[in-house]
């Protein structure tokens, strides 16, 4: 993909932590965005190039061609104890040409959607379909479909690109009032990006379909430290717009942060062995994501991975596909006696020939009699994903989006404590 990069490092704030006017000024000029009604035009004359291209490959003896195309538009910002590390404006573009001819598929990729590019990649295409076409044994044919034209877009209060650099910046600069929570924080690391990416499909058939993808992200990690004992944990939040920030305000992300590490400086030890938990969204996402997810794919399955030779067989509790509405409070007093794990900490280990993990957790708290007594530090959990799956006992209402997948809270009835 083309890539045109603008970086600005090491920039230095002044003394109350903002950005200077010129700053500003200097990087609102790369973000200056097009009238809808020139992007209309632009729509336009990116379908009338497609075809035009298509409709030459198809006249040279291709069956069909199709053009997959994406442009990116990315804003990454990294700041780190109030000084701006790097901010980097990055754009992407590129496509991928698909061609039918002879029975055989041929395929070739460009980082530029000019006309004369794509007409070069599909003629690349086309050339390497027929030479295989020479030599195939069982030519392709493909079914029969409707043509489809649509658009999607994501529809957001706050356009990411429409807000300037300063008020991002300014955003980050604000959650380093995590120093100002509690002297015992010493490292505060906050990371920020908007990613907006423009998918386009285009075939012979008359498909043509574009859609648009936007995510605002934002990371925080904080570092604290009392009687030489270090305590660390991070906050991450993401929506589509940037309308993130008045629900997610810099300083409440600051305070939440804080206030875990605080919690880990003070926690105690966990007592390892069996227990009865409660996991978390985050951690139920990443399980299913890293030790499930991962060995659902084809070529890992058919390797013989742990679910080889069990399609449609019961593999969990019936209740996984149950959407059960219990509150957090009904879940920590079905647990009674055990532990509340929320959130991945770091790297984490899973095989995907048997379904084993073991990942580090912050926070964590001890439950005890029905209610959560303090919070615990230096945990781990380990187990089989499978087993986990048929010793899910409660799930709870609140679901939240991990990777591709959506989770909520659920209790199980036994989870490998470990302490570290």
């Amino acid at each position: 993909m083309q890539y045109q990069p603008f970086y600005l490092k090491n920039l230095r704030t002044t003394e109350n932590c903002k950005a200077s006017p010129g700053f500003s000024i200097l990087l609102n000029a790369c973000l200056r965005k097009p009238h809808s009604t020139r992007k209309k035009k632009r729509g336009k004359e990116l379908k009338d190039t497609y075809v035009s291209v298509l409709d030459k490959t198809k006249s040279l003896g291709a069956t069909y061609a199709e053009i997959r195309a994406q442009k990116n538009n990315n804003t990454f910002i990294n700041v780190v104890d109030g000084q701006i590390e790097a901010v980097t404006l990055a754009k992407e573009a590129g496509a991928a040409v698909r061609v039918l001819a002879d029975g055989a598929w041929g395929f070739s990729t460009t980082n530029s959607l000019s006309p004369k590019d794509l007409e070069k990649s599909a003629k690349s295409a086309l050339t390497m379909a027929k030479t295989a076409g020479k030599s195939i044994r069982t030519p392709v044919k493909l079914a029969e479909g409707k043509p489809v034209e649509d658009t999607v877009k994501v529809h957001v209060k706050k356009d990411p690109r429409e807000i300037d650099i300063k008020t991002k910046i300014d955003n980050l600069l604000s959650i380093n009032s995590c120093f100002k929570f509690d002297q015992r924080i010493k490292s505060v690391t906050v990371r920020y990006a908007d990613l907006t990416t423009e998918q386009t499909l285009g075939t012979t058939e008359g498909t043509f379909i574009n859609q648009e993808k936007r995510v605002v992200w934002n990371y925080c990690w904080v570092t604290g430290k009392s009687n030489e004992i270090m305590a660390s944990a991070r906050d991450e939040v993401g929506m589509h717009g940037y309308e993130l920030f008045d629900t997610e305000t810099p300083e409440s992300i600051a305070q939440r942060v804080s206030r875990r590490v605080i919690q880990q400086l003070e926690a105690k030890t966990p007592k390892g062995g069996e227990h009865r938990a409660i996991i978390g969204t985050n951690i139920v996402g990443v399980l299913a994501h890293e030790a499930l997810g991962h060995i659902c794919e084809a070529d890992l399955t058919l390797a013989g991975s742990a679910l080889m030779g069990k399609l449609g067989q019961k593999i969990a509790d019936e209740k996984v596909t149950i959407y059960d509405t219990a509150p957090e409070d009904e879940l920590i007093r079905e647990v009674k006696d055990g532990y509340y794990v929320r959130s991945v900490q770091g790297a984490h280990q899973s095989n995907p020939d048997t379904g084993d993990f073991s990942v580090a957790i912050t926070p964590a708290w001890r439950i005890m009699k029905g209610e959560i007594q303090h919070a615990v530090k230096g945990v781990m959990i380990a187990g089989n994903v499978y087993d986990l799956l048929n010793k899910i006992g409660l799930m709870g209402e609140e679901t939240r989006q991990v990777g591709s997948f959506i989770a909520p809270k659920v209790v199980v009835t036994e989870l490998n404590v470990i302490s570290k």
